[in-house]
Parts: structure tokens; sequence; C-alpha cells
């Protein structure tokens, strides 16, 4: 039965508290007695018939408090943090989102969000990377810190953005720009031989940068890579130019964000444009088709766990091919 009093103080003066044998009490206040008494009725029926959710907890935390527990205990067991802390910061800086309770962070509310960031000029495929770190936030508070939510998952109500440009680049590295951008890196010769070894390998760069000597064997030609973005390690071949190099440095001893600098000083010297770093690791394995390996042995190599994107990061010549064709 019920417990329905008036407080003294409050801005919502009426209490209903709710006692059934075998569940713990619940209470909450309320502006009026007629909604103390409804929301009392409600929570014994379903206790009654055996579907009610305590969502007290949903009610005390805010969405604020959620993400920065996220923060604290989640991200350092992930790779790419920088990316992490990024959308946190973007959704604490949500007007329609960081003061609400973890209640209230509704498909609704999320669909306000998506169409904000929409409005103000974010790109469709920036939504929905947002979209996917919401989703996998609240995968983790349902799941794993064990948090109801009456409509369970509240992003999977909510559609993504079309992006109605194409997102996967195309750019290929012809052989009078990589002279011109070997040559810009010339006096950078730690730098210059971290592209020749990333177009031979289609290595990312933080995986070249972590290159250490017990990973090689110049025997077997191999290169071992124990930590990859996918989280699954590889062993990939490595071709006579790759070994050269490789006796040469020794291991790349320099900071990722380095190299991307230094990369992008030596396009602006050889006036190279529309060229990122990144798209070294699309050359590679674009060349790595063209010298007649399989979709399963260039992934191999590559690290791709998916077919189709690994099909996004390979743009073949088409007057390539038609020399094939005869």
């Amino acid at each position: 039965m019920a417990t329905i009093r008036k407080l003294s103080i409050g801005n919502k003066p009426w209490q209903s508290i709710v006692r059934i044998k075998g569940t713990r009490p619940r209470s909450k206040t309320f502006s009026t007695k007629r909604d103390a008494i409804r929301w009392a009725n409600q929570i014994e029926t379903e206790i009654a018939q055996g579907v009610f959710t305590d969502v007290t907890q949903a009610e005390r935390l805010t969405f604020a408090s959620i993400l920065e527990r996220y923060r604290l205990e989640i991200v350092p067991q992930k790779r790419g943090q920088r990316q992490f802390f990024s959308q946190i910061r973007t959704m604490l800086n949500s007007n329609s989102l960081k003061s609400l309770a973890l209640l209230n962070v509704t498909p609704s509310a999320i669909g306000q969000h998506r169409d904000a960031r929409l409005a103000s000029g974010v790109s469709p495929s920036t939504v929905r990377k947002d979209l996917a770190f919401l989703h996998k936030l609240f995968e983790v508070v349902i799941k794993d810190w064990h948090i109801n939510l009456p409509q369970g998952n509240p992003v999977a109500l909510v559609s993504r953005p079309q992006d109605t440009k194409p997102t996967a680049r195309t750019r290929r590295l012809d052989n009078d720009e990589l002279d011109s951008l070997i040559d810009a890196l010339s006096d950078t010769i730690l730098v210059k031989n971290f592209v020749l070894f990333a177009i031979e390998t289609a290595m990312r760069r933080s995986e070249i940068t972590n290159i250490q000597s017990e990973h090689i064997s110049f025997v077997a030609r191999t290169l071992h890579i124990p930590k990859t973005k996918t989280g699954i390690p590889r062993t990939i071949p490595l071709s006579t130019k790759a070994i050269s190099i490789l006796k040469h440095v020794g291991q790349f001893d320099i900071k990722p964000d380095s190299v991307s600098q230094a990369f992008s000083r030596a396009c602006k010297r050889a006036k190279i444009e529309d060229l990122r770093l990144h798209d070294l690791r699309h050359e590679a394995t674009s060349r790595l088709f063209e010298k007649g390996f399989t979709p399963m042995q260039v992934a191999s190599i590559t690290g791709h766990k998916d077919l189709k994107m690994l099909q996004r990061y390979t743009h073949l010549r088409a007057e390539d091919l038609a020399k094939k064709l005869g």
C-alpha cells in the first residue's frame, strides 16, 4: 500500500512512497497530490504484473556524469583515445544533452542533438560517428553498469543521416609526385624512409612508429605487428626494399604526430595538393592488387577484417587495367 504525505519544504511538496514485500521501498516527490497517487498506483500495478523496471539510477544520474565515468573507466582500455576524448567533449558541449538526467536522454533528445549538429554545418559522416559513439556508450550503461533504461538503448531508435557525397577517398600518388615528395624530404631522412616504408607495407602510421627490433625477422623477411587498430595482431611479409629500409633505420623513433607534420610541410614544399599521410596506405593497398595479390592475401597484409572496407582502400588505375586487356 502506498503512503502519500505532504512535505514541509521543497518545490514538490507531495511525496509518494511504495512499499511492497519482497521489493525495496520506492519514493518520488510531485507538485500535486493527484500526480503522487497516480505514480504510486502505476508502480504497484507494474510490480504486481512483474513488468516494473527500476529507473532510480537513470533518474539520479546525469548524462554528463555518465560521460565522465566512461572517460575514466572505459576510454583508457581503448585504442584511438584521442578520438574518444574529442567525441566526449562534443557531447559535453551539446546544449541539448549535457544537462539532462540519463532517463531523459530519449530517442527524441538524441534526434534533436543530431539535427542541431547537422544544422550547424557538421557533415553527415561525422554525425554518424557521433551516434555510433553514443550507441556504444549506452551499451556499456545497460550491459556493464546495469543501469535500467525503459526504452533500452535510445540510439537504436534514431535514424542515421545519409551522406549525399561519397566519403571514400580515391587519391593515388603518381611517380612524379612521389619523386617530388622524396626530394622535399631529403633533409628529413627518417620521414623519407617512413614514406617509402609505408608504401611498401600498407602499414598504419602508429604501427610503423611502434616497430621494435624483436618484431623483425630478416631471415624470414617478416614483420610482426602485435598492436593493431582492430586489436588482432598480424605478421606481414616484407619486400626487398622494405627489408633494406629496416636494416638502415632499425626502427622509426619518431612520434606519429611529428611524422604527419613533416609530411604536410613536405607536400607544401613539393606543391602537392590534397595528399594526406593516410593516403599512403591507400596507395600501398592498391599496388598490392596491381602486383596480382588476391583480396584475402591483401587483407592478411593490411589487416582489414571487412573486405568491403578493403575495397574502399583500393583504387586501381583504369589505364593500367586497359594494358592488361591487350
